[in-house]
Formats: C-alpha cells, sequence, structure tokens
C-alpha cells in the first residue's frame, strides 16, 4: 500500500506538513496569529503609537520668519529635538559650525537639515548650483547633519522640455555623490511651481536621478496639491526615502483650485477670500493618520519636520502646539 509521502521528497513533505514538522514554526505561526488579534483590539492611535521608535521629529523655522533665534527656544522648549534653520545659516557660521551647533544644544535641539537646490535645470548656471549646494552639504557634515533637502528645476510657466529634467538631473547627480563625501544625503523635495510639481514630472525627475546619489524627501501638503497621492508616493519610493517635511493643506484646496483661491493666479470675476495654501497639522484635508500608518509600514527611520509655511494663530508657538496636541491625540505620539 502505498503512503500518503512515499515519492515525495524531504522538502515537499515539509512544504506539506511544515507546522507540524517544525515545532518553531508552528510557535512563530501561532505569535503572529495572536499578534494580529491584539492589533485588531487596538484603536488606530494605539497602533500608531507602536510606530514612533525609530521617527524623530523637527521642526522648521519657517513658521517665525527671519526670528529664527526665538524659534529655536520655543521648539526646544517644546521637546522637539531637530530643527532645520534658514540656509543662510552657511554664510553666517562658515568657520564657526561649532559655535551654531553649540547654540542649538543649549536648547535642546540640533541640526538635521537645510534646504538647498534652486534652479538646477539651467545649463549656463549649473555649475553656479553645484558648488552652492556642494558648500552646503560640507557646512552640514561640520555640524553632524546628514540631510540636505534639493527643491527646485525652472518650471518656465509650464513651457519646459525634457531637456530640461535632464540638466536637472545630472545636476542634483553630481551634487547628491559629493555631499555623501561630508556624510551627507541629498534629497529631492518635490514642490508646487517647480519642475517637480506634478505626478508625472515628479516621476521623470526619480527615473532619472541615480538613486545612490539622489534620494527622495517628500512633503505631503505639496504632493496633495500637485495631484500626486502622498500615500501612493511613500509607497512607491520607499526604498529612497530618507527625510520628511511635514503639513496640511488649507480646508477647500485642491490640485484644480489651489492656484486661484491662494491668490497664485490672476482670478476672473467677483473678488474673493484669498486663503494660505497650508496649515496646522489635522486642521485641513491631507490624510495624515493612513499615511503616517504608511510611514510605519514601510520601515522608515528618520525625521519627521514639522514646516508651517505661515500660520494665522497667535504666534508660532501657539502652531507648533497645535501641531504637538495632534501628534500625540491623533497620531499617537508618546514621546513629549
Amino acid at each position: 500500500m502505498t503512503q500518503p509521502d512515499e515519492g515525495l521528497s524531504k522538502s515537499a513533505v515539509e512544504l506539506r506538513f511544515p507546522l507540524e514538522k517544525k515545532p518553531g514554526l508552528l510557535r512563530m505561526a501561532i505569535d503572529e496569529y495572536l499578534g494580529g488579534f491584539r492589533r485588531g483590539l487596538l484603536t488606530t492611535t494605539e497602533q500608531l503609537t507602536m510606530g514612533w521608535d525609530k521617527v524623530k521629529l523637527g521642526a522648521h523655522v519657517i513658521t517665525w520668519g527671519a526670528d529664527w533665534r526665538q524659534a529655536i527656544q520655543d521648539i526646544g522648549s517644546q521637546g522637539v529635538t531637530g530643527v532645520e534653520t534658514w540656509p543662510d545659516v552657511v554664510d553666517n557660521y562658515w568657520g564657526r559650525e561649532q559655535e551654531l551647533v553649540t547654540f542649538l544644544a543649549d536648547h535642546g535641539v540640533q541640526l538635521i537639515c537645510l534646504y538647498g537646490g534652486g534652479k538646477m535645470s539651467i545649463k549656463e548656471r549649473q555649475q553656479q548650483d553645484i558648488d552652492r549646494n556642494v558648500r552646503m552639504a560640507e557646512f552640514l557634515g561640520k555640524c553632524g547633519a546628514q540631510r540636505m533637502n534639493l527643491g527646485g528645476g525652472d518650471r518656465k510657466g509650464g513651457n519646459y522640455t525634457d531637456d530640461d529634467f535632464k540638466v536637472l538631473a545630472e545636476t542634483m547627480n553630481l551634487i547628491g555623490e559629493k555631499a555623501l563625501g561630508f556624510g551627507v544625503k541629498a534629497h529631492y523635495h518635490p514642490h508646487l511651481n517647480t519642475l517637480g510639481e506634478q505626478p508625472h514630472e515628479i516621476d521623470r525627475i526619480f527615473e532619472l536621478t541615480d538613486p545612490r546619489y539622489v534620494f527622495a524627501g517628500p512633503d505631503p501638503a505639496h504632493l496633495y496639491l500637485g495631484g500626486y497621492d502622498p500615500t501612493a508616493f511613500v509607497r512607491k519610493y520607499a526604498s529612497r526615502i530618507v527625510y520628511f517635511h511635514f503639513k496640511d493643506v488649507t480646508q477647500g484646496l485642491t490640485p484644480q483650485n489651489w492656484k486661484d483661491k491662494s491668490g497664485r493666479s490672476p482670478s476672473q470675476g467677483a473678488e474673493r477670500e484669498v486663503l494660505p495654501l497650508f496649515t496646522e497639522l489635522g486642521t485641513g484635508d491631507v490624510p495624515l493618520e493612513s499615511l503616517v500608518q504608511t510611514i510605519f509600514e514601510i520601515g522608515y527611520e528618520g525625521w519627521l519636520t514639522m514646516e508651517i509655511d505661515s500660520t494665522t494663530l497667535s504666534s508660532p508657538l501657539e502652531s507648533l502646539m497645535v501641531n504637538k496636541r495632534y501628534l500625540i491625540d491623533k497620531l499617537g505620539h508618546p514621546k513629549f
């Protein structure tokens, strides 16, 4: 009489009966099942709390305008440990980097990134853009920072060609390669009113750039208004993402109407309210909870930097505190 397993190799039998033959696998399967069951009992906020271990919070001084020293004081007072300052610190503290590092440390923060880039798609000024950004990368390295935003690409009023994308990519590849020599990763930052505004433009840029030298530093608000689903972007470029800006979009603004409603283009007809493009976390239309879940799912490790360009609240500090409360109450941040 033929036995059920007769004629099958040992590996084939193990494939048919993996758990019975390997008690360790059975234990792992049970643990995974129970883990999924436990996760099913948790609220969304409780699930999010479990994902913050590898993500650090920073803030940009942009909300404070030129008063960046007050920004450092306010940011540190709220338990945020990373800061992105205006790029003019490169010129103001060149050769005195330790002085800046010490000033920041005295307020409990560290420099984590600067915003570089420029036109970058104009061949005649390519070397100028390269030199400026490599100098910034050198400065960041001396300050112990490891990230540099590259934003830009001349949109030319929409009259660009594919050659513009190729020059942009070539410029960023050269910057990124040199930046790595200072321990800094350069990441392209899709942004409204640049070559990297709309989905097909952003994808073309990442297609042309070398993933060894040019990484991704998205901002969900800019992606959203440009028509790129932020969660889809994060999933698509998970392996290249090394930094985030983080803000919301004013309610009612869409990829179709933001230029008119924000006063960025001439309006026909009656007067209308001019809206700010961006707003505090959780007060706009970007689906931030699902986005953060996706950020955790891809295993992102690094900085998530709050960057509210301007605020309608009483002060930049109040804006920061609204962001902080949303992070705790809705996104499960446990570390403040």
